[in-house]
């Protein structure tokens, strides 16, 4: 005997069959530039999985939920396009990629992603990235002895320590970026230097997790007042040993702010 039921069973997904979105497009609001309010829009979407890979974008509709022009919403299409994130081609029209085209070093894929679900994987990628590149350019640049180096980066260990005792945050990011920067163009490796950007915007994800000035460690700006001066004295080891131990402190004291979130 069987018994009614008004209960149905919902219909099981085609597992090749993209998710639906949960993204929730808000109407621009004029406030930035149009075309950077659509990138970061639909940008962060596609990257914490608001708008899966497989979604179909129409600019018809774009244009409709955004509340902005066809052109605004090309040209956006083309910035995300050129980030991995989207593909346009003809007669298939407009899908969110996989994330194996997605660009990986790109300062606001960096961003979005450390904003997103897997905020501790990424923190991990960022640090590996920088694991594989810091050590290697102190070396360099402790040996290639760049006078405008060198000097950036007693300059910029300076700045760091007076922003943390002037509790000026942005003045301490900006001395860390430039910090940092200087190591790898004092490497005298130009594919290094062109990480600059990259490296900028890791170092930005990790100030936007540390509440300053009290998770930044003594030790932490006297490990970048050590790996100028090593620099400066010609100490390619030490200066490659030093930057190491600060990537990797600075991992640890992301990892506990993240994990404190």
């Amino acid at each position: 005997m069987t018994e009614s039921s008004d209960y149905c069973f919902p219909e099981p997904r085609d597992p090749f069959m993209p998710a639906p979105p949960t993204w929730n497009p808000r109407p621009t609001t004029g406030g930035a530039s149009l075309h950077d309010e659509v990138v970061e829009q639909l940008g962060r979407a596609i990257v914490t999985g608001d708008l899966p890979a497989g979604t179909s974008l129409t600019i018809d509709e774009l244009t409709h939920d955004l509340g902005t022009s066809r052109g605004v919403i090309r040209e956006s299409l083309r910035v995300l396009q050129s980030k991995g994130l989207v593909s346009a081609r003809p007669r298939l029209g407009i899908s969110v990629q996989e994330t194996d085209t997605w660009r990986f070093l790109d300062a606001d894929v960096i961003r979005w992603r450390a904003d997103g679900p897997e905020q501790l994987g990424t923190i991990r990628d960022l640090v590996e990235f920088r694991l594989g590149v810091e050590p290697v350019a102190a070396y360099r640049a402790a040996e290639l002895q760049d006078p405008e180096a060198i000097q950036g980066l007693l300059d910029s260990a300076a700045l760091m320590r007076r922003a943390v005792q002037d509790r000026r945050k942005d003045h301490f990011v900006q001395a860390d970026i430039a910090f940092h920067g200087w190591v790898l163009r004092g490497s005298g490796n130009r594919i290094f230097a062109d990480l600059r950007t990259t490296l900028a915007a890791c170092l930005d994800v990790r100030s936007e997790l540390l509440t300053f000035p009290s998770d930044i460690s003594a030790d932490a700006i006297s490990l970048h007042e050590q790996l100028a001066e090593l620099v400066n004295s010609s100490e390619p080891q030490q200066a490659k040993d030093t930057a190491n131990r600060i990537v990797e402190a600075s991992y640890r004291e992301v990892r506990a702010a993240a994990e404190r979130r």
